[in-house]
């Protein structure tokens, strides 16, 4: 099991019509940078025509879709965990509305609608569970200015990477990264944040927003239950939490622990840096950590080698791959180092025993082989001298097309 999120704890005081309003939030992804800088955005934009996009992780697993649907304009965006649904936003075209589904065992669902999100008349939030239904009435002007400042896009996603903006000129999702981690913003017509998906401390969470700010926090763990809680001012603007009973449906304060996990509902698998999405066509068109950071590949255990284990980490900088690999000595590699020779059969080859660093696409197929010579590697030894690993770093020749390509490696040994 992973280890558990820790959410911070965030203080807001905002003095709103002439009343001192403390407002509390553990918002999950609502790490805020005070760099931002107001002026005409640099951010690239990309428009989207009606399709599919997929979002998957580094070992290609299935994440999520972000839908534009031709006939509607609605975008509907699923979250999976494999090709099970855990959860679903529905986004108007034009109107402010938007709804949310979380998906459990036994077609059960939690349904969330917000009607009016941005300035409507009926401002309020509905919840469906358990057959029976919740209206929150909005608390309408007490926090509504951190909803233009500290709820903003800039002050959610600190580093705006790929604005998507669907036919109308609309932007309608924002990716990029909070302090590090990779946050996905929806936004409404009017760019303002519907919801915000991200992946946090080796956990994941889903944010929901209405006028005020946000009011539903869903926080997934791996190898847990999704937790939920709910923010809702009293009447004095004082922001309560609160979570859902898992057995009655009945809205409940929360006093100790805010991750209370629902039993029913589905979860996610924690994606696997780096996250990749494609169009219809299979194009990448935004990943996260960007190319040019360094890209560490699930290591490998070779028993056939003796026990050993190989490490591989990547990037890609001006039309060159650089690598850095390791693999722990063994007798056997030990052995192929004191030769320079490698027979096959009867055969002797004037050739060194080698390894082969493959990468590989989606489907498995190679991309790119690196060949290593066995004798070349360098041996890395701890304080007191003892042999530790076998090292090589260099780079080859690798398009930007072919290196986003590449989702996964093996080894070859060729002794």
């Amino acid at each position: 099991m992973r280890t558990a999120a820790v959410v911070a704890l965030v203080l807001i005081s905002a003095i709103v019509g002439g009343l001192l309003v403390h407002f509390e939030s553990r918002l999950p992804g609502s790490k805020q940078s005070s760099t931002a800088v107001p002026g005409k955005s640099t951010v690239r934009e990309k428009v989207i025509q009606p399709q599919t996009l997929r979002l998957v992780d580094r070992d290609g697993a299935f994440v999520g879709d972000i839908h534009l649907d031709a006939l509607t304009g609605w975008k509907i965006v699923w979250f999976n965990s494999g090709y099970k649904q855990v959860a679903r936003i529905v986004m108007h075209d034009t109107a402010y509305e938007y709804s949310v589904n979380f998906f459990g065992d036994d077609g059960r669902e939690l349904r969330f609608a917000f009607p009016g999100v941005s300035g409507g008349a009926a401002d309020i939030i509905a919840l469906h569970s358990f057959d029976t239904m919740k209206r929150w009435p909005e608390k309408a002007g007490v926090t509504s200015i951190l909803r233009k400042t500290w709820y903003s896009v800039t002050g959610m996603v600190n580093t705006q990477q790929l604005r998507l903006v669907d036919h109308n000129g609309h932007p309608f999702v924002v990716l990029g990264e909070s302090s590090g981690d990779p946050i996905l913003a929806f936004l409404n017509p009017d760019g303002e944040i519907l919801a915000t998906w991200g992946v946090q401390f080796s956990s994941g969470f889903l944010n929901l927003f209405d006028e005020s700010g946000p009011r539903v926090s869903v926080q997934f763990q791996e190898d847990e239950r999704p937790g939920l809680h709910i923010d809702e001012p009293d009447d004095n603007g004082i922001n309560k939490t609160y979570v859902i009973d898992p057995k009655t449906g009945k809205e409940v304060r929360e006093d100790a622990s805010w991750y209370v996990p629902v039993p029913w509902l589905r979860g996610p698998n924690i994606p696997n840096l780096p996250l990749i999405l494609t169009d219809q066509d299979g194009q990448e068109i935004w990943r996260f950590p960007a190319v040019s950071q360094p890209e560490g590949w699930a290591d490998i255990p070779l028993p056939q080698l003796g026990k050993a284990t190989a490490s591989l980490s990547t990037e890609w900088k001006e039309g060159r791959l650089y690598y850095q690999f390791s693999i722990t000595p063994t007798p056997t590699l030990n052995a192929a180092r004191q030769r320079s020779t490698r027979q096959i059969g009867a055969t002797t080859l004037l050739r060194a025993p080698e390894l082969g660093v493959q990468l590989l696409d989606k489907d498995r197929f190679k991309l790119i082989e690196i060949n290593l010579p066995i004798p070349d590697l360098l041996g890395e030894v701890d304080q007191h001298g003892k042999e530790q690993k076998l090292s090589a770093q260099d780079s080859i020749e690798c398009s930007l097309q072919k290196y986003q390509s590449i989702r996964a490696w093996s080894l070859a040994w060729r002794l």
